[in-house]
């Protein structure tokens, strides 16, 4: 249990490390923060936090750097206290629920903007929480047996697919099919309404069905699991910003990183295994269990609401602005999962 003094030593060490990125020392302590204290006292001080685990000293006459376990008790400081977002964040929000209608602007959007404003690379997703509804099925013929399905959901993203289909069905066939499905599986989950809509296109198509299957087989593929759509952001910003590190962590942050954006499956396993069921999770440091990602922290806020799920996460270096992210996030978080309504049509 730290002493009230030894809390406002760590937390002046965090946040002068953070501010400057250079080594603190006990007479910037004692002159900037704690006044009423001398620098030989804090030196004391500072030298038995150092053998708890929350400083490291490059070299004997250097000043401290904050670990993992410092950044944390600053961290958890943060949290408990209301954060203010900066006013352009307001601004981005109401921009964004004014003009921007689709989920994967939003998505872009929220992605392209986080990482411009901390300078990290983001992530911005939404899945659905009872599976995918169907709002409409369309059929786009783009050859005689190239079929184009696109499939508009319920969180106003837009899935699509090619699929070959056989020359003898005709367009009446395939906006007969479009309506059926429409009728049949329109505002519920899909996979509430997959079984009786096969059971009654493959009677009714009759002969037909063979034709047709695989267009059925592609719109299940597209509408079974959550539907998790998902935008990255930042990485522009991770190679010119250096975060305060030394080389090596940097070049390690930037490899950990790029890692994720090797498959859309490394990037899903990385926000399930970082993400929240619900609110603001932050990782430090050496608290990763992925062993690569143990330069960075990571934040994701996540938010339930409408039948869907939002999340939105920063991947920084250990030395981030912990307090500005974390309100920059929750604000983004917001303004992403306002409900996209849908525009009249003409």
């Amino acid at each position: 249990m730290l002493t009230e003094r030894q809390l406002e030593i760590v937390f002046a060490v965090v946040y002068e490390y953070i501010k400057t990125g250079e080594p603190v020392g006990s007479r910037t302590i004692s002159r900037k923060f704690l006044k009423s204290h001398s620098a030989a006292t804090i030196r004391n001080e500072m030298s038995d936090l150092e053998e708890m685990g929350y400083f490291t000293q490059p070299h004997s006459s250097a000043g401290r750097l904050p670990t993992s376990m410092a950044y944390r008790v600053y961290v958890n400081s943060i949290l408990h206290r209301p954060s203010s977002p900066p006013p352009e964040i307001s601004r981005w929000v109401h921009q964004v629920a004014d003009q921007l209608q689709s989920l994967d602007e939003r998505l872009a959007e929220a992605a392209r903007f986080l990482g411009r404003f901390t300078r990290c690379f983001s992530v911005a997703a939404v899945s659905a929480l009872e599976g995918l509804k169907l709002r409409k099925a369309d059929f786009i013929r783009l050859a005689p047996e190239i079929l184009l399905i696109l499939l508009v959901v319920e969180n106003g993203a837009v899935h699509h697919s090619r699929v070959r289909v056989s020359p003898d069905v005709t367009q009446e066939q395939l906006e007969q099919l479009a309506a059926v499905i429409d009728h049949a599986a329109g505002g519920v989950p899909w996979n509430s309404a997959r079984g009786e809509l096969l059971e009654y296109l493959s009677r009714a198509m009759a002969e037909r069905w063979q034709d047709v299957e695989d267009i059925f087989i592609a719109i299940d593929e597209m509408m079974s699991g959550d539907g998790l759509t998902l935008s990255t952001g930042g990485m522009r910003e991770v190679f010119i910003s250096d975060g305060g590190e030394a080389s090596d962590e940097r070049r390690g942050r930037i490899q950990a990183i790029s890692s994720l954006m090797d498959t859309r499956e490394d990037l899903e396993d990385f926000i399930s295994d970082y993400a929240a069921s619900e609110g603001l999770k932050v990782t430090i440091g050496d608290e990763n269990e992925r062993p690569a990602m143990q330069n960075c922290s990571v934040m994701m806020s996540t938010a339930t609401g409408g039948g869907r799920r939002a999340v939105v996460g920063l991947v920084g270096p250990l030395r981030m602005n912990y307090e500005n992210s974390i309100a920059v996030l929750e604000a983004v978080l917001n303004g992403l999962n306002r409900p996209v309504t849908e525009k009249e049509e003409p």
